[in-house]
């Protein structure tokens, strides 16, 4: 006799097959459950931090006007070499990936 799993949409010879076959099933499901409940959590701890740092350069900006990007990376570069991000209280960025890629956008 042959037996027909609804869950795997399969058949097979015995019901201890079946039933391994589904156990098995079963874990790989909750374990992809569980990497995508993690990895949601991950995300949010990153997006929070992108927010943070959104609002601590926006601040900095607000409060000196620029931010060098490439200042700490590059010492040698003169100030005018330097790519500067500087406040324009106009056009208000959503997160710090829009701020560099604003700013940044001409390098691309």
């Amino acid at each position: 006799m042959r037996y027909y799993s609804d869950m795997l949409n399969k058949v097979f010879d015995s019901v201890a097959e079946l039933n391994k076959a589904e156990t098995a099933e079963e874990l790989k499901r909750q374990e992809s459950t569980k990497k995508a409940a993690e990895q949601k959590k991950d995300r949010e701890a990153v997006d929070a931090a992108i927010d943070h740092a959104t609002k601590v350069l926006t601040d900095y900006i607000k409060k000196y006007g620029s931010y060098d990007i490439l200042a700490d990376l590059f010492p040698s570069f003169s100030a005018g070499d330097a790519v500067k991000l500087s406040y324009n209280p106009k056009k208000k960025p959503t997160n710090f990936n829009d701020t560099i890629e604003r700013f940044l956008g001409d390098w691309k």
